[in-house]
């Protein structure tokens, strides 16, 4: 009997890999569902960015107090984007840069480029994983997948060499946000 549903074929590696996965998910502490799970593994904690806040605005119920300003910083290091981070903590981006930009809020300042440049970090050593060990590809025969295959990318990795000499570029270490205030 012909039917239209064809059951993808999963190599055991793959079955395998996703129940290890998911075992891991369970066994992970339940953390702040604004910030993402990376950030409590590589990124300091918010306490840390907390202590990197010399000045808060006065005192508002939409305002950038220590505490928001410590959380923007926290999600902007994990995923590097100034409009997700505005958006946990439910601010817009122009009163985030309007802060960045007030001379009164250097440690917020610091604190961003230190955050930046964590993310910036992050995305080197994720983009020269790939380079090296490649991405999963699947192999498809008659609209199914019977397995997977990798190829690394040279072309990322010489890119990657390249820019890695610029002692301004990739490889620079930045400043961990407790030592951005002088």
């Amino acid at each position: 009997m012909p039917t239209n549903h064809r059951p993808s074929v999963c190599p055991p590696d793959a079955a395998k890999q996703r129940r290890c996965n998911a075992a891991k998910e369970k066994a992970r502490p339940k953390i702040d569902p604004g910030l993402p799970e990376a950030a409590t593994d590589i990124y300091p904690d918010l306490a840390e960015w907390e202590r990197a806040i010399d000045w808060a605005p006065r005192h508002r119920r939409n305002g950038w107090d220590r505490k928001t300003q410590a959380r923007f910083l926290h999600k902007l290091a994990g995923c590097g984007s100034v409009a997700e981070a505005c958006a946990t903590v439910g601010r817009s981006r122009a009163s985030a840069f309007l802060l960045r930009a007030d001379p009164r809020a250097k440690g917020f300042a610091q604190g961003w480029d230190a955050a930046v440049a964590l993310q910036h970090c992050h995305l080197v050593d994720l983009a020269l994983t790939r380079a090296v060990h490649g991405t999963d590809r699947p192999i498809m025969r008659n609209g199914t997948i019977i397995g997977h295959w990798r190829k690394p990318d040279n072309t990322l990795l010489m890119k990657l060499i390249r820019h890695t000499n610029d002692p301004a570029g990739p490889g620079a270490t930045p400043r961990p946000p407790s030592s951005a205030i002088d």
